[in-house]
């Protein structure tokens, strides 16, 4: 799960998809040089309907091909980020039902 992470104002909804995985390519390869590919995504989507205005930006979850990029992504995430001032404010953390919670 990867919160505030910012909207694509694309009309059409590939074109916005396709925003929102280079954004996390950018993320994980960049500040966490975790080397995670277009191939390693099996999807990305937004939670909550467009244009809902009660959240700024939509909470999005993102299912890898293997697990262990969830871990790696999980545990680079102690590395210096200070000259990634763009991804300051992106929240990553683990996408669990109401009940493993």
């Amino acid at each position: 799960m990867l919160y505030k992470v910012p909207e694509s104002t694309q009309p059409r909804a590939e074109d916005r998809n396709t925003a929102v995985i280079d954004y996390c390519l950018q993320l994980f390869n960049s500040p966490l040089h975790v080397g995670v590919s277009n191939e390693d995504f099996i999807y990305v989507f937004r939670l909550g309907k467009r244009g809902d205005d009660t959240a700024p930006t939509r909470p999005l979850v993102i299912q890898f091909a293997k697990y262990t990029f969830k871990n790696l992504i999980l545990e680079s995430l102690s590395k210096p980020k200070h000259a990634y001032q763009k991804y300051k404010s992106v929240i990553v953390a683990h996408g669990m039902t109401k009940t493993e919670r």
